[in-house]
């Protein structure tokens, strides 16, 4: 037996901040199922929902069929209901095209991620306060990413510039709090002697310039 497939627009609504997505689709079921699963491993594109659903939880969300429409007239109802939803509604969708082309407007997009670097900042508040830790699993994602991220110049410019700041608020040296040998320490205390008679001499010099 065949599983049944709906072809039509549905819902996405969430009653904790009232927002809804529309989508469509010619499977609506596997649709549903894609959505859910991405919004409970915290990969879901869309951003703003998936901000919500750490937020308010999977509880505060609801999935509705509004219409089944055929194959040929989905990305027309789709664009319709788009239509009323910008105008009346509140909408969790980042592009009121049914094409997916974007018109927002740069205050628009401003506005946008203001909103959602405050959900983010709420989710992670409610997140501390509960004493929530971050799963290895989700960790070793993280990582994973992290290491085939590819950083600018800009960026490993500010890391090295923040790595100089830390080494030098240490005295020089990056093994603060480990425990040192004999020879170690008298190394560690020579070797900061050193660093400190420069710096003095470095502000001496400064200051008779």
């Amino acid at each position: 037996m065949m599983a049944t497939s709906t072809s039509g627009i549905y819902k996405i609504h969430c009653s904790a901040d009232d927002r809804t997505y529309i989508g469509r689709s010619v499977h609506i079921e596997r649709r549903w199922i894609e959505h859910r699963r991405n919004l409970r491993a915290g990969v879901h594109r869309n951003s703003f929902m998936q901000a919500a659903w750490n937020l308010h939880g999977e509880s505060s969300f609801s999935f509705e069929v509004l219409e089944i429409v055929d194959a040929s007239q989905l990305q027309q109802r789709e664009q319709f209901l788009l239509n009323a939803l910008f105008a009346d509604g509140r909408p969790f969708n980042l592009r009121r095209d049914a094409c997916g082309g974007a018109d927002h407007t740069p205050d628009q997009l401003e506005k946008m991620s203001s909103r959602r670097k405050e959900l983010n900042a709420e989710m992670w508040e409610k997140r501390r306060e509960s004493g929530w830790k971050m799963s290895e699993e989700a960790k070793a994602q993280l990582s994973s990413k992290a290491a085939g991220k590819k950083q600018s110049d800009s960026s490993r410019e500010k890391r090295s510039e923040s790595m100089k700041k830390n080494l030098e608020s240490r005295g020089g040296q990056w093994n603060k709090g480990k425990r040192l040998s004999d020879s170690d320490k008298k190394k560690k205390s020579e070797s900061l002697k050193a660093y400190w008679r420069a710096k003095k001499l470095e502000k001496s010099g400064d200051n008779h310039s």
